[in-house]
């Protein structure tokens, strides 16, 4: 088989339906081109790559069938935080957990007159906070996101910013009764994480529900009223990622007739 096949072959998209019956077709011509596309997608008549496309099979909204699903994972951008539970907030924020490999999508950027597009990971982001079990929530800075720029990691100086100027003044403007127990300064977080044995414990703060869907605006009206302007167009990715065996069914025909499924409870709204 080609090793460069899925970068030198066009792909064609199918919906479920067609991605059949061009299979049923190779069946009736031989094995060896039925057996390479159903486990490859190599269309050997047309010379293309077929790609089943879920999209093209939608149900309706008024279906009458019983459907389940389940995701490996999920990605969200949003301009504000999305998450319809309590979430944990990270003051500084662990450098490695900063999303730094491709997610195969990218962000249209203004450039003068024209818009480039640039991948995600090459955005200079945050991780900002978590929910749930292991679902992550990360801040982006796109107009930091500047051709001459070396590295999409956040300077020291830009984190400063960021937290002073930006998650406290919000914070304390959310929950002024809590106010206090987040540091005044990025320097104190960072010497309240750093351990006698020179390791860092990146510390972390609950932020209720009710302000989780607004923190996003607060942050970034904080970031205009102290003339930051890279403030102005942040974004958040909500990141959902799936639990082996969280959800399971018995393989008993009496237990594939009933209701049997299971699921870990945790919340994924």
């Amino acid at each position: 088989m080609n090793r460069d096949l899925y970068l030198s072959l066009p792909t064609q998209a199918y919906t479920l339906e067609e991605f059949i019956l061009c299979a049923m077709d190779y069946q009736n011509e031989g094995d060896v081109d039925f057996i390479k596309f159903i486990l490859t997608g190599e269309d050997t008549m047309s010379g293309e790559l077929a790609v089943v496309d879920p999209i093209r099979n939608p149900l309706t909204l008024d279906h009458g069938i019983i459907a389940n699903r389940d995701y490996d994972s999920l990605i969200g951008i949003t301009q504000n935080i999305i998450v319809q539970s309590s979430i944990t907030v990270y003051p500084v924020s662990n450098p490695m957990e900063s999303l730094s490999t491709s997610i195969h999508l990218k962000y249209p950027i203004p450039d003068g007159n024209k818009m480039r597009s640039i991948d995600y990971h090459k955005i200079p982001n945050l991780h900002f906070g978590s929910w749930g079990t292991q679902h992550m929530i990360h801040i982006f800075f796109p107009h930091l996101a500047t051709p001459g720029r070396q590295s999409p990691k956040m300077t020291k100086e830009e984190k400063v910013i960021f937290y002073q100027k930006g998650l406290r003044p919000a914070i304390e403007d959310s929950l002024p009764q809590h106010s206090s127990d987040w540091p005044s300064t990025y320097n104190t977080e960072m010497f309240c994480a750093c351990k006698r044995s020179g390791y860092l414990s990146y510390q972390s703060k609950m932020l209720p529900q009710y302000i989780v869907g607004t923190i996003g605006d607060k942050i970034r009206n904080q970031l205009e009223l102290n003339e930051i302007e890279w403030g102005h167009d942040i974004f958040f990715m909500h990141t959902v990622r799936g639990i082996k065996h969280s959800t399971q069914h018995s393989l008993s025909i009496y237990g594939l007739e009933g209701d049997h499924f299971t699921s870990t409870k945790e919340d994924r709204q």
